[in-house]
């Protein structure tokens, strides 16, 4: 877990940027980290449903509880498969950690390359 940055350590990560890379070369910096943001939201998401407004949701679980209510199976038996309408991705949240921290990857390797191309 990381510690909680505060306001001057931020300030002291701002000075040493502009130490290591200088004032004329921020906004190139910037530029690379806003595509880098883009591009991660963008596989972060992409091949996911949308997300679902509360009305929607409510709707599903009522379904889901009237369908459960409605259905006296027997422990054996398997479960209902979902709705057809209803688009599960196997565990988004593993997918999603490991898109970040590949993102932040290619980033630093990114940053690293573009600092030793500088004068």
């Amino acid at each position: 877990m990381l510690p909680n940055i505060g306001f001057p350590e931020l300030i002291l990560i701002l000075v040493i940027i502009v130490v290591i890379l200088g004032p004329g070369k921020l906004p190139e910096l910037g530029k690379a980290i806003g595509k880098t943001v883009r591009a991660y939201r963008k596989e972060a998401y992409d091949g996911l449903p949308p997300p679902l407004s509360r009305r929607e949701r409510r709707r599903l679980e009522q379904e889901r509880a009237q369908a459960e209510a409605g259905a006296q199976a027997p422990a054996a038996a398997t479960h209902a498969a979902p709705p057809a309408g209803d688009q599960t991705v196997a565990d988004p949240n593993r997918r999603g950690i490991f898109t970040g921290v590949l993102r932040v990857l290619q980033f630093l390797f990114r940053l690293w390359r573009w600092r030793k191309r500088l004068p």
